[in-house]
C-alpha cells in the first residue's frame, strides 16, 4: 500500500512554476513556456447554450433569499466571494502547517475596498438579505465567523468522503493542498505538440481503505455550474498523480454536498475544455 508520505515524496516534482499575467490571461510559466490556468480557460468558454438547462441548478434550497429584492445585491456577492477566499485559507491552515497572516489581511482589506461600500452599508445589506440571522457590526469579525462555519462543514464533508470516524483523522490522509501542477495535452498522434495547461487542486487525498487518490474542489457558492464541473474534471487530468476520482464539495454554514465527477459527462466536459486550452496555449506562446 502506497502511503501518503510516499505520494508526497515521489509524485510531486519541483516544477519551478511561477504565476504570471500575459496578454490579459493568467498563466503558469515554466522556463519560457506559458500554460494558461484552468480558470482562465473556463472563463473564456460560453455556457449559455439552451441545451445546458441544468447550468444553474441549485445544490441547496435558496432559503427564500432573493438578491434581486435588496437594494445592493453587489454587496452580498462581494462579501460571499471574500468569505469563500477566507474559507479556503482556513481549510489549508487546518490541513497543513501553512500559515498566512498576509493572505488573511489581504482578504479583510478587500471586504472594504473602494468599490464595495462602507462597512455600515454592507452590514445593513447583509441584515436585509439575512433577516433571521445575527450580523455583527464589525464586518471582519462577521466574515471570520462565517468562514469558520464553512470550514466546519468542510471538515465534516472530508470525514464523510474518507469514511473516517474523527475529523482529526482527515489531516493524516492529505497528500497536497493547492500544489501547482502542469498537464501536457500531447496525445498519441502528437496532434497538440507541447500544448498544456496549469492549475492548483484545492486538496488531494489518499483514501485510507480503497487507496484511491481523490482530487477535491471546494465550492462555497450556492450553485454548481457547468463551469465548476469542468474545472473539477480538468483538474483530474493534471500531471504528477494518476488521480482516481475527482469531486466537488459544496459547503454551506450547516450542511454540505459531495458531487462526484463520474455523475457528469466527463468526456464531453474535458474535450470542450481541452479545445479551448489548446487555443489559449498557442496564443500565449506565439513567437
Amino acid at each position: 500500500m502506497a502511503s501518503v508520505e510516499f505520494h508526497r515524496d515521489h509524485s510531486f516534482p519541483n516544477n519551478e512554476l511561477t504565476v504570471v499575467e500575459k496578454d490579459d490571461t493568467w498563466a503558469f510559466k515554466r522556463n519560457r513556456t506559458y500554460y494558461p490556468t484552468v480558470n482562465a480557460i473556463i472563463d473564456n468558454i460560453d455556457f449559455t447554450n439552451p441545451a445546458e438547462g441544468d447550468l444553474h441548478e441549485p445544490m441547496f434550497p435558496l432559503e427564500n433569499y432573493d438578491r434581486a429584492a435588496i437594494e445592493h445585491p453587489e454587496h452580498v456577492r462581494e462579501y460571499a466571494r471574500r468569505v469563500g477566499e477566507l474559507t479556503h485559507v482556513r481549510v489549508r491552515e487546518w490541513l497543513t502547517d501553512y500559515r498566512s497572516t498576509h493572505k488573511r489581511d489581504e482578504i479583510q482589506t478587500k471586504l472594504l475596498g473602494p468599490d464595495t461600500g462602507t462597512q455600515a452599508q454592507i452590514v445593513a445589506t447583509l441584515r436585509d438579505y439575512y433577516p433571521g440571522r445575527y450580523i455583527r457590526d464589525d464586518l471582519s469579525k462577521q466574515a471570520a465567523r462565517d468562514a469558520q462555519s464553512l470550514r466546519s462543514s468542510v471538515e465534516e464533508a472530508l470525514r464523510d468522503l474518507l469514511g473516517v470516524d474523527a475529523v482529526s483523522e482527515v489531516r493524516f490522509q492529505v497528500v497536497r493542498c493547492e500544489h501547482p501542477l502542469i498537464a501536457n495535452l500531447l496525445n498519441a498522434e502528437h496532434e497538440h505538440g507541447e500544448a498544456g495547461f496549469g492549475g492548483r487542486i484545492d486538496i488531494i487525498l489518499l483514501h485510507p481503505e480503497t487507496e484511491e487518490i481523490i482530487a477535491v474542489e471546494l465550492k462555497t457558492s450556492r450553485r454548481i455550474t457547468n463551469g465548476a464541473r469542468m474545472q473539477t474534471v480538468a483538474q483530474k487530468h493534471l500531471d504528477a498523480l494518476n488521480i482516481d476520482r475527482a469531486v466537488a464539495i459544496r459547503v454551506g454554514r450547516d450542511d454540505y454536498r459531495i458531487h462526484d465527477a463520474k455523475e457528469w459527462d466527463e468526456r464531453g466536459l474535458y474535450n470542450r475544455f481541452k479545445a479551448e486550452a489548446v487555443t489559449q496555449f498557442h496564443r500565449l506562446n506565439e513567437q
